[in-house]
Parts: structure tokens; C-alpha cells; sequence
């Protein structure tokens, strides 16, 4: 079977307007929240949509259940010392 990848340009595209909308949600994250959060929605779905992962560094900013980037105050983290990796959980939703 041949197996259908897409140009590398398109996933250049793709994979600089998913930064660029982690970003703008960045900046609108103390102004607007939920504005904020549309934005991460939008990024998670242009890269569904695509059949693209999220960049590793991208993927561990936010929460999966309400879409909201972590920061020190809405976020708790843990070290589980039995898988030796930290924990984040969101304290908005407690996913």
C-alpha cells in the first residue's frame, strides 16, 4: 500500500498556524479567557483535521478536558517518583 503523506510544505503551513494560535492564546490569556481557549480549541482541530500530532512542547501546555494554556496559578504539578515524570493537573476542572 502507498502511503498517503502530505507535501512538506503543507505541514510547515500547518504546523506554523498552530503556533501561532498557541501564541495569540498566550497573549488573551489574563485579557480574555475564553478567547484564550478558543484558540487552543482551533489549534486542536486544525491538527485533527489534518491528521497532524501537536508539537511535543505544545502538547503538555495545556489541559486536554477544558483548553485552557497552564500557568503557576491554575496549574498543580507533581512528581511521581514510580514513572519518574511530573504530573499537571488543571485546578479549573481537576483533570
Amino acid at each position: 500500500m502507498t502511503e498517503n503523506k502530505k507535501p512538506e510544505w503543507l505541514e510547515k503551513i500547518i504546523e506554523e498556524r498552530i503556533i501561532i494560535l498557541f501564541k495569540l492564546a498566550n497573549e488573551f490569556l489574563d485579557k480574555n479567557e475564553k478567547r484564550s481557549k478558543r484558540y487552543i480549541q482551533l489549534s486542536r482541530k486544525i491538527a485533527t483535521r489534518h491528521r497532524m500530532k501537536l508539537p511535543k512542547k505544545l502538547k503538555r501546555n495545556f489541559c486536554k478536558k477544558c483548553n485552557i494554556l497552564f500557568t503557576d496559578k491554575n496549574t498543580i504539578k507533581r512528581k511521581n517518583n514510580q514513572i519518574n515524570k511530573i504530573i499537571f493537573k488543571c485546578k479549573k476542572c481537576d483533570y
